[in-house]
């Protein structure tokens, strides 16, 4: 639907107004008419489906969502946040970067704003002219080139620039990334990245001298030691987190450096808005945080209880959490920890305590009463936020069992362990 010479004869006249109503009416919900989509005529499924998205587009797209830039319901799904996608421009810096899989741009746009000069690839010809349209409107600069990763690489065997550098032991980029589709035979395959297309394993393995290393994503469900074995050169494996949920795995490959042990990590970022409504990301490096000697021992010191976020159980770096902060785990699976300070916000929550229950579930909800303010109406339940690991039931269940609903400012920590049940009721630390 749009025409690919668009920088001559972009979009019908009105086009780029249209555009910028739906934008500005993104909270409107009766925005939409008959007589808007009989205006906007073939135009009027795609910008109603814009219009319906802007929300979310605003929040995980805001430089795009200022600038009036393009997309869909899969695009937008598929792609990077823009906090997530200039953290890795960052944190993997490139000259020269190669991008195996384009998608709506995201991660392209990142790394041309640092001044990489990029070069991506889609085999979706509509796409790709929504990207150059959106990199017109962000004013950066990418070479986007309606191909497969496969036929590209494929053509370039013979480009004499990839036989010069080959010769020379230089390397034509510095970096590959490739996000691959995890639905490419129809269903959604997240575990096994052997499924994913294009196949990175086959693909690296194949053009070894391509760029100095590689930087692929993967699923959050993905194993991190089966990932950073089927590569027989050093890889590195991290778990990236924003405000706490896992985002992504990546593995980052360096062809012909020989392979390491280990080489896990997780990397958790904070976003924080401040009073002009600026946002701002910190990155939290999970070996980069010590050991706090002085955890335990303090008899008179305060009790938290440490929940870990979900990179670290990403990464399965939640097992290295006692030698990491000095803190013993309160029970077997590492969900909840027991300290004597709270941990960095960045890597979880911390529970100030206010008083220990043990025993069974029934006898935590008996003690509890005393404890929780009372409802304003008397068929009301007290309000309590519960988190409950390891219980053998769900969160639904056990709140059930203590008689309480969500909300309040009281938080209880429950799980099951040697002693039958232990909960925590507190506050969170901010």
């Amino acid at each position: 639907m749009i025409d690919s010479d668009y920088k001559i004869n972009p979009f019908p006249a009105n086009f780029l107004q249209w555009v910028d109503e739906v934008y500005k009416n993104h909270d409107n919900l009766t925005f939409i008419t008959p007589t808007k989509r009989a205006e906007w005529g073939e135009w009027s499924t795609f910008l109603s489906q814009l219009h319906a998205l802007s929300s979310k587009i605003s929040r995980k797209l805001p430089v795009h969502f200022s600038r009036g830039c393009l997309c869909d319901l899969r695009s937008l799904e598929q792609s990077t946040s823009e906090a997530v996608a200039t953290w890795k421009a960052q944190q993997f810096p490139a000259t020269r970067l190669l991008s195996l899989t384009g998608g709506l741009g995201v991660d392209d746009w990142a790394w041309a704003i640092t001044g990489a000069e990029v070069v991506s690839l889609d085999p979706n010809g509509q796409l790709n002219q929504w990207v150059e349209w959106n990199a017109s409107k962000l004013g950066i600069n990418i070479q986007r080139i309606t191909q497969t990763a496969e036929a590209f690489l494929f053509d370039l065997q013979g480009d004499a620039r990839l036989e010069a550098v080959t010769e020379a032991s230089e390397f034509l980029y510095d970096l590959v990334y490739v996000d691959p589709d995890r639905r490419a035979k129809g269903t959604r395959t997240a575990m096994d990245a052997t499924e994913y297309a294009p196949n990175v394993f086959a693909l690296i393995a194949e053009y070894p001298r391509l760029a100095k290393s590689w930087l692929v994503k993967v699923s959050p469900m993905v194993d991190p030691t089966w990932l950073q074995r089927q590569f027989p050169c050093r890889t590195e494996i991290y778990a990236v987190g924003l405000n706490g949920e896992t985002k992504e795995i990546l593995a980052h490959i360096h062809p012909g450096e020989p392979a390491i042990e280990g080489g896990w990590d997780a990397f958790c970022l904070m976003s924080r808005r401040d009073s002009a409504g600026q946002t701002t990301i910190n990155s939290y490096r999970f070996s980069d945080t010590e050991v706090n000697e002085t955890a335990l021992g303090n008899e008179n010191a305060e009790t938290y209880v440490f929940e870990p976020s979900s990179p670290l159980f990403a990464a399965h770096l939640h097992t290295q959490i006692p030698q990491r902060f000095g803190i013993l785990a309160a029970t077997p699976n590492h969900n909840f920890f027991v300290a004597q300070a709270p941990i960095a916000a960045a890597f979880g929550r911390s529970l100030k305590v206010k008083v220990t229950f043990t025993g069974s579930l029934r006898e935590i909800q008996r003690s509890l009463k005393e404890f929780l303010p009372a409802p304003k109406h008397k068929k009301a339940l007290p309000q309590l936020n519960v988190t409950a690991r390891n219980c053998g039931m769900t969160t639904d269940a056990v709140k059930k069992i203590l008689q309480v609903a969500d909300g309040g400012t009281d938080y209880l920590f429950i799980a099951k362990t040697d002693q039958g049940f232990t909960a925590w009721l507190g506050a969170i630390v901010r």
